[in-house]
């Protein structure tokens, strides 16, 4: 069944399946002779084609009209911008072979299958997580949307991503997986550079049915189209490089940086001297972003000319195919990922790795590591790093990642998992279950500068204010929060001063010669402001609120401007 599914899609698009998406058809059929025993995981390299694997349960079974494997899919994907990305890519398909199956979306921002009653949802980590735990309960349906849950295929996509801190998240998904597996719930764990030691950390009390790229001989048709990969590859450092000089000999580059203010500063150096240079990065606004996303995909889709400058973000479901990659130094993984984005079809690409001053956002290690593994080799032999697979896993092997289960965090999360997951009722309220060591704020941008004038003027003389006051409508401001908000780690949102902690500027106000924060929250209670937002004046951040941003520090065009 999926097997005959995956060489009718692919014939639409005139090529035939390629050798490991035909071992992963036929493991898919196998499934349902035999049933889940054990999650499948899939390595295969960057551009392999691995998204339309992950799409083939449902897609299989609903052109067949035969669903013996599970009614649903969930997809489930790292960060909040890939699942938005995922979900047109997944609706064009849709399109292509002219099944009519709607592709909902469930995280922070968007929610249109909140009890995940859809055939087909794309979410988040958290979210996934969220709603699997019972934490996640929507007008007080607690059992909606694990009973969903248990009738689905679970893809989680990009799983080398998920990392951060001490690996509260990879813990969590490895429980994750258990929990799964136990209930007989299909689970495919897609990555192209996933550690092994990672990999065996996640899988080492469950198995795994393996389809890793090499295990049965190479792809002989891949590894002379697409596969057929030759790479430059210099390392210099920053006095060494002119960037200008680098891409105006080049039609398509891609520069990455580590910061988000690196990248602005060389957003700047280029936007002037080229045309079509775009900035992508974590801290733009969320329209903002989306319409830049937009746009490089309407240059790639008419083979435009350009230039795109990032940071991280690039790393996955950015399908872009540049003949030069300009990067800063990065822990192996991460870079892998970046070299994916140049002669992403084949041919050759020009790798210039550069080494950062700092080696933050990144463990020391890691980069070190990275940086002198490729130094170490003769400069004819580093492009096979990146060209052949094989090759590129000794390199990505290099990070050691084991993630700690003696935290508090970890310890209470498996108590959590092991003890209160395994009754059907709701879980303790006062219960603060978190799958990241770090928490959050989401940052507003007020473009609209008269109603931040506004807000600012009315919080001289009193402590809030509220959109009733401010003679602005509930639907026009809920408008702003929809288009002009990004989220922020808390960890970045303060510096420290004489051995102290300060809150950074861009999120301080001034008025009557005095500082303070603005919180934004929703008005309960009764009377004419029930359902108003309110604007309190404070001199502190507290995690998951909203925070209006000083708009002196923010710009539409390069986001968040600061030192960070």
């Amino acid at each position: 069944m999926f097997r005959k599914t995956l060489e009718r899609i692919c014939s639409q698009y005139g090529f035939y399946p390629r050798k490991y998406q035909l071992v992963f058809a036929e493991v898919l059929d196998n499934l349902i002779n035999i049933g889940v025993s054990k999650p499948v995981f899939v390595r295969l390299p960057c551009g392999y084609g691995k998204t339309l694997l992950g799409l083939l349960p449902l897609i299989g079974q609903y052109l067949s009209r035969n669903y013996l494997l599970s009614p649903r899919l969930i997809y489930v994907l790292p960060t909040r911008a890939l699942v938005n990305f995922f979900a047109k890519t997944a609706r064009q398909l849709m399109d292509r072979i002219n099944l009519k199956v709607d592709v909902d979306v469930e995280h922070g921002e968007i929610h249109t299958s909140p009890h995940y009653l859809s055939s087909f949802i794309t979410t988040t980590l958290d979210t996934f997580f969220y709603v699997y735990t019972k934490k996640l309960v929507v007008d007080k349906h607690l059992e909606f949307p694990a009973g969903c849950i248990a009738t689905s295929t679970v893809v989680f996509d990009e799983a080398h991503m998920y990392q951060g801190g001490e690996g509260l998240t990879f813990f969590a998904l490895k429980k994750l997986i258990g929990h799964l597996t136990d209930s007989n719930v299909p689970v495919i764990i897609m990555t192209a550079t996933m550690p092994e030691s990672l990999k065996k950390y996640l899988l080492e009390d469950v198995g795994d049915i393996p389809i890793e790229y090499g295990s049965l001989g190479l792809d002989e048709e891949y590894e002379s189209k697409d596969g057929r990969k030759e790479y430059d590859v210099e390392v210099r450092g920053w006095d060494e490089v002119n960037i200008i000089d680098l891409v105006s000999n080049h039609k398509k580059a891609l520069v990455v940086l580590n910061t988000v203010s690196r990248a602005q500063r060389v957003y700047s150096e280029l936007k002037d001297r080229f045309d079509n240079v775009l900035l992508l990065h974590s801290r733009l606004c969320r329209s903002i972003r989306e319409k830049r996303e937009e746009k490089i995909h309407d240059l790639i889709s008419r083979g435009e000319n350009m230039i795109i400058v990032s940071t991280q973000v690039c790393e996955a479901g950015l399908d872009y195919d540049s003949e030069i990659l300009i990067t800063e130094a990065a822990p192996s993984d991460a870079l892998t990922q970046r070299v994916g984005r140049c002669a992403r079809r084949g041919g050759f690409g020009r790798i210039v790795i550069v080494k950062p001053k700092s080696s933050r956002p990144y463990n020391e290690q890691h980069l070190l590591h990275s940086i002198q593994y490729i130094e170490s080799l003769p400069e004819k032999e580093r492009g096979k790093v990146f060209s052949i697979f094989i090759e590129n896993m000794k390199f990505i092997n290099l990070m050691n990642y084991i993630p700690r289960e003696e935290t508090r965090m970890a310890r209470e999360l498996k108590s959590f998992m092991d003890e209160w997951l395994n009754v059907a009722e709701e879980p303790p309220e006062n219960l603060d279950l978190k799958i990241r060591e770090t928490n959050f704020i989401t940052a507003l941008h007020m473009v609209d500068h008269d109603l931040y004038v506004k807000v600012i003027n009315s919080l001289k003389y009193k402590r809030e204010t509220s959109l009733i006051e401010l003679n602005t409508s509930i639907e026009y401001f809920k408008s702003l929060l929809r288009s002009h908000t990004f989220t922020l780690d808390m960890n970045i949102l303060f510096e420290y001063e004489d051995g102290g902690k300060v809150l950074r500027s861009f999120l301080l106000h001034e008025a009557n010669g005095e500082e303070f924060t603005v919180k934004i929250s929703r008005r309960g209670g009764d009377g004419e402001s029930r359902g108003s937002y309110i604007f309190t004046k404070d001199n502190k951040i507290l995690p998951y609120n909203i925070y209006l941003v000083n708009s002196e520090y923010c710009d539409d065009e390069v986001g968040l401007v600061h030192d960070l």
